[in-house]
C-alpha cells in the first residue's frame, strides 16, 4: 500500500514530535530536581520546613517558661511557675539581674533544645532518598539562631549530595526565618528587669502609652511580681517574675 506525500509528512511530524519528547523526558528525569514525593517537596524545602517547625516549638517552650526551655526557678501561682529573670530572697533589697544577657541565652536554649531535631530532619531526609535508590553524603551541621525585630533568624548550613546514576544533586544552605515578636518582648522584659533592679518598681501604664502595641500585666502575688508582656496583635506572651525590694508580712 502507498502512502500519499501528505501522510508520510504527517507521519514524520509524529515521529519527530515522540523523539523530541523522549529526550526531553529523559532529561528532565535524569538531570532535573530532585522531588521527594513522600515529604512533599525539593530537599531544601523540606529541610527548611521541618528546622521552623522545630524551632517554633522551642519558641513556645521560652514564652512559656520566661526565657528557659523549663524553668528551674521560680514562683508558682495557680499552677504555673514563672522564671525569675531578677531575684532577691532578702527583704527590702533590689533585685539582682540573674540573666543579663537574656537575648543570648535564649538564642543558645533554643539552639541547644533543637539541635537533635535538626539532625533528624536531614537523616529522615536521607533515609527516605536511599529508599528510592539514591545515594546520599552529608557533611558536617553548621546552626545558629539569630533574635532580631519581628523574626527569629535560623542558620542552617549542612553539604547535601544526592546522587543516582549520572543525577548530581548539591545543596548547602538551609537558611529560613520565623516570623515571631520574641525579639520585642524579650527586649521589654530585660527593661523592666533594669527599672525593677534599680527602682524596685517598673511604671507600665506610662510605658504603654508609648507603645501602644504591647500590653503589660502586673500581678503582686506573695511578695513576688508576675509580669505577662503581651503583644497585642499576635497574643503572645512571654511570663515572667520578679522578687524585688519585698516588704514582710504584717509590716
Amino acid at each position: 500500500m502507498r502512502i500519499g506525500k501528505k501522510a508520510q509528512v504527517t507521519l514524520f511530524v509524529i515521529v519527530a514530535i515522540v523523539i523530541v519528547s523522549g529526550i526531553l523526558i529523559f532529561f528532565y528525569l535524569d538531570r532535573g530536581p530532585i522531588v521527594v514525593d513522600s515529604i512533599s517537596g525539593t530537599p531544601d524545602s523540606f529541610i527548611e520546613s521541618c528546622s521552623r517547625d522545630t524551632v517554633q516549638e522551642s519558641i513556645e517552650k521560652v514564652y512559656r517558661n520566661g526565657g528557659e526551655i523549663e524553668t528551674s526557678f521560680g514562683v508558682r501561682y495557680q499552677g504555673e511557675l514563672y522564671n525569675y529573670l531578677c531575684y532577691n530572697g532578702d527583704n527590702y533589697l533590689r533585685c539582682y539581674n540573674l540573666h543579663p544577657l537574656l537575648e543570648k541565652q535564649i538564642e543558645e536554649r533554643i539552639r541547644v533544645d533543637t539541635l537533635d531535631s535538626v539532625e533528624d530532619c536531614f537523616e529522615f531526609l536521607k533515609g527516605d532518598f536511599e529508599n528510592k535508590g539514591f545515594s546520599v553524603e552529608m557533611g558536617e551541621t553548621v546552626y545558629a539562631l539569630d533574635l532580631i525585630p519581628g523574626s527569629v533568624d535560623i542558620t542552617l548550613s549542612k553539604d547535601l549530595l544526592i546522587t543516582r546514576g549520572s543525577s548530581v544533586q548539591t545543596y548547602s544552605n538551609f537558611d529560613s526565618r520565623i516570623v515571631s515578636p520574641l525579639y520585642e518582648l524579650v527586649k521589654i522584659s530585660k527593661t523592666i528587669v533594669t527599672s525593677e533592679s534599680r527602682f524596685c518598681a517598673f511604671e507600665r501604664n506610662g510605658y504603654m502609652i508609648f507603645y501602644p502595641d504591647y500590653d503589660i500585666k502586673l500581678i503582686n502575688y506573695d511578695n513576688n511580681k508576675i509580669y505577662r508582656v503581651i503583644d497585642r496583635l499576635s497574643g503572645i506572651e512571654f511570663k515572667f517574675a520578679v522578687r524585688s525590694c519585698a516588704v514582710p508580712a504584717g509590716i
